[in-house]
Formats: C-alpha cells, sequence, structure tokens
C-alpha cells in the first residue's frame, strides 16, 4: 500500500507539479468498500479487496476529469474537499459505516496455513512491478509529454508551445 501510495504521489507531485490532497481518500474508498461488502454481505475479502480498487479507480477517474483541469491551490482545494466530504460522510453515517467504532470484518489469512503467505509475496511482486510501470511511464512518449514543462505551466507558455499537449490536458 504504502510503495503504491509513494510511487503514485511522486510521479503527480514529483514530475507533474500537481498537488493532490485526495489520495487517503481513494485509499479509504478502497478500504472500506472492502470492509463493508464483508461486513454487511459477508463477502470474503478476495473478493472485496479487487471490488474497493475497482471502485476507487473509477472514484479516481470521475474526480480526475472533474478537477484536473485546476490548477495550484485550486486543484489542491477541490480534492482537499472531495478527501474531507468523504470523511464526514464516514465519520457521520453510523448505521452503515459504524463511523468512529469501527467493524469487524473477517481476517485476510485466519489460519496458519503457509498458503495464503505466498499470496502477500505476490502483493508484493505487484507493487514493485506497478512502481516500474509507473517510472517507465515517465520515461516512454506519453510520460515525457505530462512530465514536460507544457503541463506543469501550460497556462505561462505561449500557445504554440502548448497546442500538441491539449490532447493530455482536456
Amino acid at each position: 500500500y504504502y510503495v503504491i501510495l509513494a510511487a503514485s504521489w511522486n510521479l503527480l507531485a514529483g514530475y507533474t507539479g500537481q498537488f493532490s490532497l485526495a489520495h487517503h481518500a481513494f485509499a479509504a474508498i478502497g478500504a472500506y468498500t472492502s470492509g463493508l461488502l464483508g461486513y454487511h454481505l459477508k463477502i470474503s475479502p478476495w473478493i472485496g479487496i479487487p471490488c474497493g480498487v475497482v471502485l476507487a479507480g473509477v472514484c479516481g477517474l470521475i474526480l480526475g476529469r472533474l478537477v484536473l483541469k485546476m490548477r495550484a491551490i485550486y486543484l489542491a482545494i477541490a480534492t482537499w474537499a472531495f478527501a474531507e466530504t468523504f470523511h464526514i460522510y464516514l465519520t457521520a453515517d453510523y448505521k452503515f459505516t459504524r463511523g468512529e467504532l469501527g467493524m469487524s470484518v473477517k481476517t485476510l489469512y485466519g489460519s496458519t496455513d503457509p498458503m495464503p503467505y505466498y499470496f502477500t509475496f505476490l502483493a508484493l511482486t505487484v507493487a514493485v512491478y506497478a512502481t516500474t510501470l509507473g517510472f517507465d511511464f515517465v520515461y516512454d512518449d506519453h510520460g515525457q509529454i505530462v512530465v514536460s514543462p507544457a503541463i506543469r505551466s501550460w497556462t505561462y507558455l505561449p500557445s504554440y508551445f502548448t497546442t500538441h499537449v491539449w490532447a493530455y490536458i482536456q
């Protein structure tokens, strides 16, 4: 989790110069999706975790389409407002999320059998692979457009420098 969070923050803030405060909200969306599916519907965590990943990705796509045209402090404020709205909802809806009381869900492994621990190493492998893909993206043709000064400060450059970039901004 922390490896992917750090790699995504590095790609977003380090390379593109964007400042988003919604990373923890997307992590909470994924975690609460998995937890609430297990708590209310008694679904296994092995099914709930991929459902949480998909829902967090869809929410990120929707929020990204809404706010990525904003720059500087406006992007940070919009993503912070999304994150705080989600946090307030989670703590206020005691009947569904149990608020700050917490909830009991099934454990991921549930036994001392060594087989489930192999899945942990599989997850670590996926994390390393995802991090490698992120860094490969930066040095790819599309990544070079994203990390170029035209994306970082497109409002300050003359329009003839940024005409090829509009496909990535819009």
